[in-house]
């Protein structure tokens, strides 16, 4: 993967180093620089005159709105122009460039991870005690809240990783933004590498400090307290049992009973609101004390037993599974043989809100995505289309359902580019067909059946080994987890077969994050690689229900994919992938509900589903000053979108 690294420099009234600090940003890197003029009472511009160009971007705040804000600011901006990372440091001059070759390698070695400088304090002269002070203050809340052991916590030296950030709204807007930036991420599992670095201190005259000892300090103890009452909302199984067990026990003490659980649920990280159903309980019930034992100790471990059961390991993105259980499955099937389509979808009506309510992880990655394609959409809205797009998604599996156990295409096809599959499907020369998890591309490929090519497409897809399927023209040749797929796509490729490949979901660290609906995404680099590598041909192609038994190909001209000589391969692989994220950015703009990757795919790294090996890749970092950001979609030559022409 490539790291677009942009250097942030928020700044406030530091006429003194500001310039010095940029000039270092841009003598000493090869990456492009942001400073944003935090509503200084001059203009930082007139300092910067002439300094990095082409390389260099100011933005100001007319009034200072504080740190927490320029960052978030930082961070909209820079996803928005395709940047993966974004490297923070203090327009004071206390940050030292010279370090941050140590984070950038860092950050390269870990590109999911948060990369935090973590300050030699033993080894500088002129440290404040109140930095020394405020820092262990810090890494003891944040060690409670989070369970994770951070030594710097308060260092503004970072390198955040923008996909974990773009779909993150926090409340922090000084100071105190970077604790809590750093508890949710810790909250959401993200990683934290620290690394040791130098920094500067000037001497107490010399220094220039915006932290406001009485209001900031009041803000961050503010920020603590309701990090620590959420902290004790979330805890995990063993936190749930023995909450409930102790609320249960302890609540005819009212006085007593109460200070101890207060007490209790503080120093062992008790979850609060079990604590709290177990008071109520207790109070309710009023059971005498040996049976009041008995069943705290009793409801404790069945709670904690179900929480262990629901929590579970750690998951893919993608693990294969169908949903709706044989029964309800069955039942539909029922309903699709003796009364039909439309009397399927109707049902739809019911079951579509239960699997609303009883799918979360689906629910609130179909709300990601549409906060992605309509950021300005209320909640309410929002829902309101997340319940569309299941809808949507239910009939496109009835039509599939019904498809599979009829002898002939059910379904017509409306074209936008056939020939083009046609044509290059005839020629019997290497071909991938790329798609996407998008629509009904193997109902809208009907046609394929009728031109008598199926029996050389093969369409390859993840099985999980606990699945059993339905043979069918498109999925005969459907991948199993346990085989190499590069070996068998080449053999196929080079026999003249065309091969069908998804690049929207990737498996493994074969991946590059490029810009799709102003956010990051990740897209799979495998088929770009295999084509190149094969001498294949690629052509996009997307399939989408348009009416009750109809649906709309897109496909567009074949085009040759081959590496040159004068660009490094990761960056061809990289422009390749964005071609391929614009052409499906601009198809789900006709066709929005459509969408059907029901993972975070917005704000959870990529993984390996079960049976599948993930070889770790090389990480670069872009030399900036001969790509310039906003011209990567021109770097390669390549193809139109869908239905362009």
């Amino acid at each position: 993967m490539i790291l677009r690294v942009l250097i942030c420099i928020p700044t406030y009234n530091n006429r003194e180093t500001i310039a010095q600090v940029t000039h270092a940003a841009l003598a000493q890197t090869p990456h492009s620089v942001l400073v944003i003029d935090d509503g200084s009472d001059f203009s930082v511009s007139t300092l910067l005159k002439g300094e990095g160009p082409g390389r260099l971007e100011i933005l100001r705040f007319e009034r200072n709105r504080g740190k927490g804000v320029a960052l978030q600011h930082a961070f909209e901006w820079a996803t928005a122009r395709g940047f993966t990372h974004v490297l923070s440091l203090d327009g004071d001059g206390q940050h030292l460039l010279s370090e941050a070759g140590s984070l950038l390698a860092a950050a390269a070695q870990n590109p999911w991870n948060l990369i935090i400088g973590r300050r030699r304090f033993d080894q500088q002269a002129h440290v404040p005690d109140i930095s020394k002070l405020g820092r262990r203050f810090s890494n003891f809340w944040v060690t409670y809240q989070t369970r994770a052991t951070i030594q710097d916590s308060q260092s503004g030296y970072r390198i955040y990783p923008l996909f974990h950030l773009q779909s993150r709204r926090f409340w922090s807007r000084r100071f105190d933004f970077e604790i809590e930036v750093l508890i949710r991420l810790l909250w959401a599992g993200v990683k934290v590498t620290e690394i040791e670095i130098d920094v500067h201190y000037p001497r107490p005259e010399e220094r220039v400090s915006h932290f406001h000892k009485l209001w900031d300090n009041f803000r961050i103890s503010l920020l603590n307290t309701a990090l620590v009452v959420i902290s004790l909302m979330f805890t995990g199984p063993l936190g749930m049992g023995m909450a409930l067990a102790t609320g249960f026990f302890l609540a005819p003490w009212a006085g007593l009973g109460f200070i101890a659980a207060a007490a209790l649920t503080l120093a062992l990280r008790l979850n609060l609101v079990f604590l709290l159903v177990g008071w109520s309980g207790s109070r309710i019930l009023a059971l005498p004390g040996g049976l009041r034992a008995a069943v705290a100790l009793a409801a404790g471990s069945v709670v904690w037993f179900l929480a262990q059961r629901g929590r579970g390991g750690a998951t893919s993105n993608w693990n294969g599974r169908a949903r709706g259980g044989r029964l309800g499955n069955g039942f539909l099937r029922l309903v699709l043989r003796f009364l039909g389509l439309r009397a399927a979808y109707v049902l739809l009506v019911f079951i579509i809100p239960y699997f609303y309510l009883f799918a979360p992880r689906a629910r609130r990655a179909a709300d990601e995505y549409w906060r992605a394609l309509r950021p300005h959409c209320g909640l309410f809205a929002r829902q309101l289309l997340v319940l569309w797009q299941l809808f949507r998604f239910a009939q496109v599996l009835l039509d599939r359902g019904m498809q599979e156990t009829a002898g002939n295409s059910l379904f017509s096809t409306n074209t936008n580019g056939l020939e083009h599959i046609h044509n290059a499907m005839r020629t019997r020369q290497p071909l991938i067909l790329l798609s996407s998890h998008v629509g009904g591309w193997d109902l809208a490929t009907s046609y394929i059946n009728k031109a008598n090519l199926s029996g050389r497409f093969h369409m390859v897809q993840y099985q999980p080994p606990q699945r059993s399927r339905n043979s069918s023209s498109v999925r005969d040749n459907a991948l199993l987890t346990n085989e190499d797929p590069v070996l068998r796509i080449r053999t196929l490729l080079q026999q003249g077969d065309p091969v069908g490949l998804m690049a929207d979901r990737p498996m493994c660290s074969n991946m590059e994050l490029v810009s799709f609906f102003g956010k990051l995404i990740p897209i799979d680099t495998r088929p770009f690689r295999v084509a190149a590598s094969c001498g294949s041909s690629l052509l996009f192609t997307f399939g989408f229900k348009s009416k009750h038994q109809a649906y709309d190909l897109y496909a567009q001209p074949a085009f040759a994919v081959a590496y040159r000589d004068d660009q490094p391969r990761s960056l061809q692989l990289r422009a390749w992938a964005q071609q391929y994220a614009q052409a499906l950015e601009r198809v789900l703009s006709l066709y929005p509900e459509q969408w059907f990757t029901f993972f975070p795919v917005f704000s959870s790294p990529p993984q390996a589903p079960p049976g599948l090996k993930a070889a770790r890749e090389q990480n670069y970092l872009w030399p900036e000053w001969q790509t310039p950001p906003a011209r990567v979609s021109e770097s390669v030559p390549g193809p139109t979108a869908p239905g362009a022409e």
